[in-house]
């Protein structure tokens, strides 16, 4: 095998377990709301409060992520990115022991605090591992895990409920997330951002570019081309959000439309958004 084979397979092996953990950041995302209806008659509560377990994710995932962020620069990105996907998984599986929607309530909190990791501990892995070469096709090949992710969920939450039960699905599907974090840990040093396929590739990042030294920290943050892309983000958002979380419980609620075939809409949507 040629060096180039080794680098290639390596590379991908890295892309591969990296975007097995960011399928599970999008996955566990839509694990409830394919069930809205179903979880609205078991804990008698509105569609309204049931919106509020995204809104608490949501809300923990956008609190924690900067400084998590800067805890993967400082301490590097492998056990962040373990410890998170292992306590995700963990608390999705715990949804399906419980039978209060409070406790729900906070474990979709914790999740969405979990949810954190993904992002800032991916994209420092493929950097740090991948060969500069194929960071494009890593970066795409990451996106498209996690916009799948979000076109299988609610087919498979659905599935797996008419074969069991809501709770064994979403315990099923849990602990599928503890047995990736598990892989993930057999194969530790490939996803490690501490050395890598080009070791003088952050070097070459750090280098002042027009004679300016690279901005950090806040300034970094509030820096035009951040704050751009931050609010690009925002808007698409909002956009897709209400359609992923509530366009199913908006069918079965208003036109009485079959759970299952309310999904499938939701599926084709979300599989053309990721095409």
């Amino acid at each position: 095998m040629t060096a180039i084979e080794v680098s290639a397979n390596r590379d991908f092996r890295v892309i591969g377990l990296v975007s097995s953990g960011h399928f599970f950041s999008h996955f566990y995302f839509l694990v409830l709301p394919p069930l809205f209806p179903l979880l609205k008659e078991e804990f008698g509560v509105s569609y309204a409060s049931l919106g509020l377990l995204l809104t608490a994710a949501s809300l923990a995932t956008g609190v924690f992520q900067t400084p998590v962020g800067f805890l993967v620069d400082r301490i590097g990105a492998r056990w962040i990115l373990l410890g998170g996907l292992l306590l995700h998984s963990l608390a999705i599986t715990a949804i399906g022991f419980t039978s209060s929607y409070w406790a729900i309530l906070i474990l979709f909190m914790v999740a969405g605090f979990a949810n954190t990791v993904y992002h800032p501990a991916d994209y420092a892995i493929l950097n740090a591992r991948v060969s500069r070469n194929r960071l494009g096709r890593a970066f795409s090949i990451h996106t498209f895990s996690g916009n799948i992710a979000w076109a299988i969920a609610p087919a498979a939450m659905v599935g797996l409920t008419a074969l069991w039960d809501w709770r064994s699905a979403v315990i099923f599907v849990g602990l599928i997330g503890v047995a990736t974090a598990v892989v993930l840990a057999l194969n530790g040093s490939d996803i490690s951002d501490r050395g890598g396929a080009e070791p003088t590739a952050q070097k070459k990042a750090d280098v002042a570019i027009g004679g300016r030294p690279p901005l950090g920290g806040i300034q970094l943050l509030m820096s035009p081309p951040i704050l751009m892309a931050f609010l690009f983000f925002l808007f698409i958002a909002m956009g897709t959000g209400a359609i992923r979380v509530f366009s199913v419980a908006a069918l079965v609620a208003i036109y009485d439309t079959p759970l299952a075939a309310a999904n499938g809409v939701l599926t084709g949507f979300l599989a053309g958004a990721s095409a």
